[in-house]
């Protein structure tokens, strides 16, 4: 394993998120145009991905994350039960915002003389709409991932096979019961669909969510100073794995840290995070194999 130089190792810990970011927003703006979705988002997030994969193998935050452990397996597996109940999730919020959406100008229409509009800003400049659409797409979700952590009951259940792993790397971020993953996708995507968001802002959205959820739990020493103060990542997140709940229990934005600022969820200790223990024990210990894991999750124990 090759150290970088000190001042390359500079370079990559500080630079490497934003011009990541950057590149993700320009790619899905300019290679937007309608129907071209399905494609252009896999195209961006497999690239980023690729990064992500090299970064970590080559330059890890902690070595021993990087062990070829079985658990690999199991994400993967994941990751392919997951993403059917993700799609789900994007055309139900979909349909069922769209439908409301006519529903609430209809209404307001009725007492505005059929002039009113939904409050969305479209006249506002794309880059404050994206901003605006990944504040209002994290609310709900926020307050469900918030809620799940305090929960006895389904909510932990489904939740909790996001924090088994004893490591934090990226395929981490596919590790989701596939109803959690149904949930979220549904709870981001609704108000957004209701508030008509225009396309190429929910592209740009929905590229910076996948992106910014795979490169928060990636092995990867980055140091985003001020940018902490922003965007939810792997320096928070990975507080937010660690086994104490009485330190994990905060950093509930999947993107930024808007609602963990406002209702006063965000941590960030001083100590060194891989002095912590990662996963779960005792009572929460989850059973081998994919199946069993997700199967259990729905049985009320």
């Amino acid at each position: 394993m090759t150290s970088p130089t000190p001042a390359l190792g500079y370079l990559l810990r500080t630079l490497t998120f934003p011009v990541l970011l950057a590149a993700v927003v320009a790619a899905a703006l300019l290679g937007y145009s309608p129907g071209r979705e399905p494609v252009l988002i896999p195209a961006i997030f497999f690239s980023v991905a690729a990064v992500a994969v090299l970064l970590e193998r080559r330059f890890p935050f902690e070595a021993r994350w990087n062990e070829p452990w079985k658990a690999s397996q199991e994400d993967g597996l994941y990751f392919l039960l997951a993403q059917p109940m993700v799609a789900i999730a994007e055309l139900s919020a979909t349909a069922i915002g769209a439908a409301a959406a006519v529903h609430l100008r209809g209404t307001l229409g009725g007492h505005f003389g059929g002039n009113a509009a939904l409050a969305w800003p479209a006249t506002l400049p794309v880059a404050l709409q994206i901003v605006l659409a990944l504040v209002v797409a994290e609310f709900l979700p926020y307050w469900y991932h918030r809620l799940s952590h305090q929960s006895k009951g389904l909510l932990w259940r489904l939740h909790a096979l996001h924090h088994a792993p004893q490591r934090v790397y990226s395929l981490n971020f596919v590790r989701f019961h596939p109803l959690n993953s149904l949930l979220s996708s549904f709870l981001m995507l609704l108000p957004l669909v209701v508030l008509g968001v225009p396309a190429p802002v929910l592209l740009v959205v929905a590229a910076i969510q996948k992106t910014h959820s795979l490169l928060s739990h990636t092995n990867f020493d980055f140091r985003l100073g001020p940018l902490n103060w922003v965007f939810s990542m792997a320096e928070l997140h990975r507080w937010h794995h660690v086994r104490d709940l009485r330190l994990a229990n905060a950093n509930y934005g999947a993107t930024l840290v808007f609602w963990d600022l406002v209702f006063g969820s965000r941590r960030l200790p001083a100590a060194d995070v891989r002095q912590q223990a990662f996963g779960l024990a005792g009572p929460q210990a989850l059973p081998q194999g994919t199946c069993r894991q997700i199967c259990q999750a729905l049985r009320n124990r």
